[in-house]
């Protein structure tokens, strides 16, 4: 096997381990659709906050003029509170949340009977976020009850009041159009002597009340498949098969020219194999003064000699002419190649 078979069969391995890989990992790919959907839960939080004051003759009730909170609020000194709240929409995702946020007092008793008390006008979320702060007057509240308790005569010792706040927001969230409600509360219990406030069971924190959320979405994702011990991506696997099958190609294009300028090169020279592994590519003859040359008839002449001398046959070239021969001591026997045939270097032969 010649040198230049060797490397053109190691060529066509490469070839076909090129082709055959590409050609599985292409199909594997475009067998598969690139995405697909799956359901994805993103955690998010509506954060509250709730402050009140009130203001009271210095030193009189409380540390100061006004109580602290948790304080009771004592409608003889004080007819008004103050009310502020705060709310933050709170999550480690990508997220643009716009809405608004109102303050309502909601006034009701044991019996279901309810009214509300609109706390001005709903404000506009700015990034998530909103601070409100409203009066409260203890009075409305007080007409509220008087009607109820004039027009019906059902009379109760303690009514409750809670301070609402209701949160309308929308946006997105995860890269997903995103709606929700929520409302958080402070409340109070209110007889005719003072507003108190009621702490929630479990020993939340009524001045910051919040709940956490998940947002279940769809969303498109890249798309794979298992390949032995790895999980390969859709559009990988089609890309490095695409390239694979192409690089294959081009490799098996690459043999198929040099074998075809191999076989021009012999085309003018029908020789069998069993010589060419004797060519040895010379930049000329060894001629020298003290040569014999000796031209021989044909190339199968030449070949007997050096089948007799069990010698090399060299090959040279000048211009366009070709020349072989066999040298047997100060003897050259020398057969020249028709005109139209060019000897190039390495031709099927080793490299003098």
């Amino acid at each position: 096997m010649t040198a230049a078979w060797q490397k053109w069969q190691d060529a066509l391995i490469v070839a076909a381990v090129l082709l055959l890989g590409g050609l599985a990992l292409a199909t594997a790919g475009f067998a598969h659709a690139g995405t697909r959907t799956e359901a994805a839960f993103t955690p998010y939080e509506h954060a509250a906050s709730f402050a009140y004051s009130a203001t009271a003759p210095e030193d009189l009730v409380y540390d100061g003029t006004e109580p602290r909170p948790g304080e009771p609020v004592f409608r003889a000194l004080s007819d008004t509170v103050t009310v502020r709240a705060g709310y933050e929409f709170r999550t480690a995702a990508d997220a643009e949340i716009g809405g608004q946020a109102a303050l309502v007092a909601v006034v009701r008793n044991d019996d279901g009977w309810r009214r509300e008390i609109p706390l001005g006008a709903p404000q506009p979320l700015a990034g998530g976020k909103a601070d409100l702060q409203a009066v409260l007057a203890l009075a409305d509240v007080q007409r509220l009850i008087d009607a109820l308790e004039t027009s019906t005569g059902v009379r109760a010792r303690q009514y409750s009041l809670a301070i609402e706040e209701r949160v309308a927001v929308r946006g997105s969230l995860d890269g997903q159009p995103f709606e929700d409600s929520y409302t958080a509360a402070m409340s109070f219990a209110l007889d005719p002597l003072q507003l108190v406030l009621q702490w929630p069971q479990g020993g939340a924190d009524p001045f910051r009340p919040s709940v956490q959320r998940m947002f279940e979405h769809s969303r498109t994702v890249t798309n794979s498949f298992r390949l032995l011990a790895w999980d390969v991506p859709v559009p990988l696997a089609r890309m490095l098969g695409l390239a694979g099958v192409g690089a294959g190609l081009v490799v098996l294009g690459l043999v198929a020219a040099a074998a075809a300028r191999q076989r021009h090169r012999g085309e003018g020279l029908p020789m069998p194999p069993r010589y060419r592994e004797r060519l040895v590519a010379v930049r000329a003859l060894p001629v020298t003064p003290a040569t014999r040359v000796i031209d021989v008839f044909s190339f199968e002449d030449l070949a007997r000699i050096a089948d007799r001398l069990e010698a090399v046959i060299l090959c040279a070239s000048e211009g366009r002419t070709a020349w072989y021969a066999v040298a047997d001591g100060l003897d050259l026997y020398r057969f020249q190649v028709a005109a139209t045939v060019s000897l190039q270097r390495g031709q099927q032969g080793r490299a003098a």
